[in-house]
């Protein structure tokens, strides 16, 4: 991942990694775990009100449901990383999976990226003044969670970068940023 991304304009790349495909925790897992108990048991529960045909196909479907919140999520979560690529220009913002390419202009006018930093990973969330590129409340809720294949970044779901492996130089591109004020809030 080099100067391919960048455009013929003089756009130059000044940072290019992918996400951990180790940390699969989030806040959200906080809600979704017990969801993962919670919706399985009430329809199963309701299923087996049912006469016998429906009931098996239901019960069934609701297992499947709860396997995939409290495990599956995990791996299609482990795997999207492994195939998601992270890219920073001078002017946008790249993300790369399964050779679709997502991008959010870094524009001077308005720029506005939060860095969460924490000792081992960073996530950055990109928006400016249009309403539209802060997603959809429910949406952002399913980002980064295993779900996120049910969002798209920028349009349902704010635009990031999650769990980055923190280097120096990514704190050194972060840092030039609020040095020219292209990041206006939110570095931790």
């Amino acid at each position: 991942m080099t100067d391919e991304f960048a455009d013929a304009g003089g756009e130059e790349v000044i940072w290019a990694g992918a996400p951990d495909p180790r940390k699969l925790l989030t806040v959200a897992d906080a809600w979704l775990l017990p969801l993962g108990v919670l919706i399985p048991v009430g329809g199963i529960a309701i299923s087996l009100q049912a006469p016998t045909a429906p009931r098996i196909g239901s019960v069934i479907i609701w297992t499947s449901v709860g396997i995939f919140l409290l495990a599956g999520r995990f791996i299609v979560k482990s795997q999207r990383k492994r195939r998601t690529r992270y890219v920073l220009t001078d002017r946008r913002a790249l993300i790369l999976r399964s050779g679709k390419t997502f991008a959010f202009e870094i524009t001077p006018a308005v720029p506005h990226i939060e860095v969460q930093r924490t000792e081992r990973h960073i996530t950055l969330k990109f928006t400016n003044d249009d309403p539209g590129s802060y997603g959809v409340a429910g949406s952002e809720l399913a980002a980064d969670t295993g779900l996120d294949f049910l969002v798209h970044p920028g349009r349902s779901a704010r635009f990031a970068f999650f769990d980055v492996p923190r280097t120096a130089q990514l704190d050194d591109v972060l840092d030039a940023f609020v040095r020219t004020g292209r990041v206006v809030e939110g570095i931790a």
